[in-house]
């Protein structure tokens, strides 16, 4: 049972390398196809062009005349024969190359038909052996199986848990930029509102104060999603102070400008400082999502030589 199994994987990893060389030229025939159908679009106008200029002198004209009476009318038909001849021949060798790589495309894909189904017959195969080895295979090959099935899971979890801290860090990674967005652009309308400014400008500076604060409750609310991904891979938590406003536009007036000033630098600074620590460990993150990666590979690697070569 097992050796007629054997049998077929053998036959079935041919067809797979088959069928990635055929993938491979026909994607360069088509190129080549599409290269040549322009050269010969290209070749028909001209072909259409130099066949004109034969046609005119063959014709009685104006500018005819005066070629026959210069002597040179038999010289200038005799070269657009020959640009003319050039050209057709240029044109048939085109045409030619195209019907040979029509006919090795057709041929190819043909081929490529017959195997097309090879990976999923090489996985169901695969398959069917595991089972049979799982079932009936000495000790030592059960307990290879159960050891490489153990390091797949333990891998696969744990390349989900750092790409779903990722994409935790990048949603919260959004949210702190957009709260600095508001932040920088209500210390611009303070410093306005410092030098001079009017009530609009006042207002819009609280304006983005509020919506700062806004966006703070839910950088607070992803910190704490992204501190709880965090913690499932064993990676330290990220800390920061939620800084809020209060402020009171009645008693708006150039002291607490400036206090106010003063607190919105303190937060661009603190809410900096967040940004650089996630894009640190989103960078950490990246690493050991490449790291899982490759372990996966080599133990999915280690795993299909085993089962292969299994008896």
């Amino acid at each position: 049972m097992v050796s007629e199994i054997n049998l077929k994987i053998k036959k079935l990893k041919e067809d797979i390398s088959v069928k990635n060389k055929l993938d491979n030229e026909i994607v360069v025939l088509e190129r080549n196809l599409k290269n040549e159908e322009i050269e010969l679009s290209n070749l028909e106008k001209k072909l259409k062009k130099e066949k004109k200029d034969v046609d005119n002198l063959n014709k009685t004209s104006f500018s005819n005349f005066f070629a026959t009476i210069f002597k040179n009318k038999d010289e200038k038909l005799e070269k657009e024969k020959e640009e003319y001849l050039n050209v057709k021949i240029k044109h048939e060798e085109v045409l030619y190359n195209i019907n040979v790589i029509k006919s090795d495309l057709q041929n190819k894909k043909e081929k490529l038909f017959s195997i097309e189904n090879c990976e999923k017959e090489y996985e169901k195969v695969m398959d069917e052996k595991i089972s049979i080895l799982k079932n009936n295979g000495d000790y030592a090959t059960k307990e290879n199986i159960k050891r490489l099935d153990d390091k797949l899971n333990e891998l696969i979890d744990k390349n989900n848990e750092i790409r779903e801290a990722y994409g935790a860090g990048k949603r919260l990674l959004e949210e702190v930029v957009s709260a600095k967005e508001e932040l920088e652009g209500a210390k611009k309308w303070g410093t306005f509102d410092i030098i001079g400014g009017d009530a609009m400008s006042s207002i819009a500076k609280q304006s983005k104060i509020r919506k700062a604060n806004i966006k703070f409750e839910r950088v607070s609310q992803l910190i704490s999603e992204f501190n709880k991904e965090l913690g499932d891979i064993k990676l330290n938590s990220l800390e920061f102070s939620n800084v809020t406003f209060a402020l009171d536009v009645f008693f708006d007036n150039i002291f607490t400008d400036i206090s106010v000033q003063r607190r919105i630098n303190e937060s661009i600074d603190e809410i900096e400082n967040l940004e650089n620590k996630i894009k640190e460990i989103l960078y950490v993150l990246q690493d050991k999502d490449e790291e899982v990666v490759r372990n996966l590979n080599n133990i999915k690697n280690e795993y299909i030589l085993f089962i292969e070569e299994a008896n």
